[in-house]
């Protein structure tokens, strides 16, 4: 029971294999490195080695969410995550084969980068996608978008660059709810 291993756990997000909890601002990490296989670990601790029992990643962290998932006819375990800092900046690691950590490339992050996004309450990642929560209770996207996941109206992929989602959807929103489904993300 993850309650048992970090005292004072305010959040836990798990993945396929890894997991991140929040105990009085740090965030910890362990479990398998998935990306160790292409070079890449999202444990945050320079290595691609799993880790067996938790490791302090980063301090002052308030949210994070983690993605993972098995890729298919590939054959090969990914995964990326994003911590928002007390600060409310972001911080990001792991796959960014769609531009999912925001830092406006699809490039993969073995070590937690500081993509130029601010004022974020919450984040949210799933399959490929990210979801911002601002201060100011507006949403902006990036990542995968090839069935319209971002909601800005069409399906270019990656979308590296923040987008916010068209339509009725603009404005403030009370909360986010982001739900997996076996080909895309869906936002309500």
């Amino acid at each position: 029971i993850i309650i048992d291993i970090i005292p004072g756990l305010e959040k836990e997000q798990a993945g396929r294999g890894v997991v991140y909890a929040i105990s009085n601002g740090d965030l910890y990490a362990w479990g398998s490195n998935f990306n160790g296989v292409v070079g890449d670990g999202v444990v945050g601790d320079g290595t691609t080695n799993n880790r067996l029992t938790p490791y302090l990643s980063l301090t002052g962290v308030i949210d994070v969410d983690v993605a993972s998932d098995y890729g298919g006819a590939a054959g090969v375990y990914w995964a990326s995550a994003l911590a928002v800092k007390s600060d409310f900046t972001i911080r990001a690691i792991g796959k960014n084969n769609y531009g999912q950590l925001g830092d406006g490339t699809t490039t993969d992050r073995p070590a937690w980068v500081t993509p130029a996004i601010t004022n974020v309450k919450r984040v949210f990642t799933r399959n490929g996608t990210s979801y911002f929560w601002f201060n100011d209770n507006t949403v902006k996207c990036c990542g995968r978008n090839s069935q319209g996941e971002t909601g800005n109206g069409n399906t270019t992929s990656p979308q590296t660059a923040l987008v916010t989602p068209a339509g009725a959807f603009q404005g403030s929103v009370a909360d986010i709810v982001v739900l997996p489904t076996t080909t895309n993300t869906s936002m309500y």
